[in-house]
């Protein structure tokens, strides 16, 4: 939870970059404006906050017993996060790589283990019992 509040922290001093506070004589006008909110950043860091909401339904599948529901909302929030996440640009940097493998690797697994399971093949997870 520490390192959620450390990336919103993070998107939302390097996003919203002034704040402007004016005062007109006696009487006080508060204007704020934004001059700029990089799309891409936000959708990581939705991204990245609907991951770890769906790992703790993982988490929360395995403590206190299985539930379909839970089941079926976790992998949504895997299959969201795998299409909300920002597509790869060339000047991308190593962190946002990085991030992508981290928070996309339980679509990409839970997909490998389906395709195995459904086709067969070297391709995928294996499962031999």
């Amino acid at each position: 939870m520490a390192c959620l509040f450390l990336l919103i922290k993070w998107f939302v001093t390097n996003t919203m970059k002034s704040m402007m506070v004016k005062h007109e004589h006696n009487c006080h006008v508060y204007r704020c404006r934004i001059e700029h909110i990089n799309m891409k950043d936000f959708l990581a860091v939705l991204a990245i906050f609907i991951s770890c909401i769906s790992g703790y339904l993982v988490f929360d599948l395995f403590y206190t017993g299985f539930s379909w529901a839970v089941l079926f909302s976790a992998l949504a929030g895997f299959i969201l996060v795998h299409i909300i996440w920002p597509k790869k640009q060339d000047e991308d940097s190593a962190w946002y790589n990085a991030l992508e493998f981290i928070f996309d690797f339980p679509y990409r697994f839970t997909a490998a283990c389906i395709r195995g399971a459904v086709k067969g093949g070297s391709d995928a997870v294996d499962f031999d019992l």
